[in-house]
């Protein structure tokens, strides 16, 4: 599952606002695919959910992401749990009517279609059994990259 949100500062915000606490940790458990289950009052079906996986995607601006990366979200590993990236270059770009030179789109779903299509293997119970995904040589190669090039912009930062 995806969960999409432009502005993350509203998803960090919106945590407990309608009950006593418990969204924060709820989503440390999502984090390590702990078994979810879902009995809500006036629903017909439970949902149970064994091993969940929710990416979650959006935006936020530097100076609120310090805001929210303090308190019980450090101490727990919540924020160590996301992965921050930030574009190299920043300098507002013209508009430009170029068109990118292949489908991405199509290559995107290309690279979903490929995930999905791969085998998995099941328990007995039929459960689906998590496997690793090995990054391929070039795809390590650039990991290890990114995360020296990272690693050295951080250094360098006084926050």
């Amino acid at each position: 599952m995806l969960m999409w949100n432009d502005e993350l500062a509203g998803w960090f915000k919106n945590f407990n606002r309608y009950n006593k606490g418990s969204d924060e940790e709820y989503w440390l458990k999502l984090f390590n695919a702990n078994p979810s289950f879902s009995d809500r009052k006036g629903v017909k079906n439970s949902v149970y959910i064994s091993r969940p996986f929710i990416s979650v995607v959006g935006t936020i601006q530097n100076g609120i992401l310090n805001e929210l990366a303090q308190g019980s979200r450090t101490s727990n590993g919540f924020i160590d749990r996301l992965l921050f990236v930030m574009p190299g270059n920043q300098d507002k770009q013209p508009w430009s009517d170029r068109e990118p030179s292949f489908d991405i789109e199509a290559a995107w779903a290309d690279i979903i279609g490929r995930l999905v299509a791969m085998p998995y293997e099941t328990d007995d119970d039929g459960n689906i059994v998590a496997g690793i995904l090995p990054f391929s040589p070039e795809a390590k190669s650039r990991l290890y990259e990114w995360q020296r090039q990272n690693t050295e912009e951080c250094n360098r930062e006084e926050h």
